[in-house]
């Protein structure tokens, strides 16, 4: 099962008190792989609809903004599907490897 979203420390944005955090986000620094790994989580969860999946922003001025997906508590077959993206993760890093702009990893 994803792991619950809790209230971190020094947080003033929105309560997501109930819902559960998909294992991919994207902030403004991610790689190629990451926003590769974040495009190909929600096409697997069926894209944000605003009721079970939500695709959270948040920004500060230190780091600049990030993206979670949250899924509601009630979502047990998206669930599921987030706990087969994770199980994949700890063994490969990449979800979909054609899907990752590998031109743009080798210009770092």
């Amino acid at each position: 099962m994803p792991r619950a979203w809790t209230m971190p420390r020094h947080y003033m944005g929105a309560s997501w008190d109930g819902w559960f955090v998909a294992p991919c986000g994207r902030s403004r620094d991610s790689d190629a792989i990451e926003r590769a790994n974040w495009s190909e989580q929600l096409e697997r969860l069926g894209g944000e609809d605003g009721e079970r999946v939500v695709v959270v922003r948040e920004s500060n001025f230190l780091c600049g903004w990030v993206e979670w997906v949250a899924l509601a508590a009630d979502a047990t077959d998206l669930h599921a599907i987030a706990d087969d993206i994770q199980a994949k993760l700890d063994t490969y890093p990449i979800l979909n490897e054609d899907a990752v702009e590998w031109e743009e990893l080798d210009e770092d």
